[in-house]
């Protein structure tokens, strides 16, 4: 707890990483604004992530970004993300840059931006069993979407609730992306903060 940049890093190619019952919280950005992320994985590293609670951290709750990049993650809590010091992000998971995430029992409550943004071509995502709920918008009212998946990435959602969003639920964009889901609740969309939107999805 109270770390700053990045309460847990796994990083490189062969790097393996396996972590149950851990909380990671509070962790602040750097001197420059940046960073703040309580789990980061990167540049081909893996990680196994079970039982644990990622909260209060900044930018990123889990961050997933690379080209051979992998996280196993079941049995989460990921709740209060904040924006970073420049007022962006403050998302629950994001999974970026050809990684890919399977995600399993978790929550995913009161982040900003995106409660899980999967974004990129190669990138995917599958997840099960999962409550995405109250995601706020980022500082400059933007955001607040439960899930988004853009530029080419995949999601297989199943057995989900997406639950007081704002402005979408579910957004998905761009050509290439390809989205499955499977029963899903979702519900309760609110407007973005300029009144517009409110979409399911």
């Amino acid at each position: 707890a109270d770390n700053h940049e990045i309460g847990l890093l796994a990083s490189d190619e062969g790097t393996t990483v396996d972590v149950s019952d851990v909380v990671i919280a509070r962790t602040q950005t750097g001197a420059d604004g940046r960073f703040g992320r309580g789990v980061g994985v990167q540049s081909g590293a893996a990680l196994t992530l079970t039982r644990s609670v990622l909260v209060d951290n900044h930018g990123a709750g889990l961050f997933v970004s690379g080209d051979g990049t992998s996280a196993e993650v079941s049995d989460v809590v990921i709740a209060r993300t904040l924006p970073r010091s420049d007022g962006t992000f403050g998302r629950g998971v994001a999974v970026e840059s050809g990684a890919s995430l399977t995600l399993s029992r978790g929550v995913l409550v009161d982040n900003h931006d995106l409660g899980l943004f999967v974004g990129a071509d190669g990138t995917s995502a599958e997840v099960s069993d999962v409550v995405i709920a109250r995601t706020l918008p980022a500082s400059d009212g933007t955001g607040g979407w439960g899930v988004g998946v853009v530029q080419g990435a995949s999601l297989t959602l199943s057995r989900g609730v997406l639950v007081d969003s704002h402005d979408f639920g579910l957004y998905v964009a761009n050509d290439g992306t390809s989205v499955e889901v499977s029963d899903v609740v979702i519900a309760r969309t609110l407007p973005a903060s300029d009144g517009t939107g409110g979409w399911g999805v």
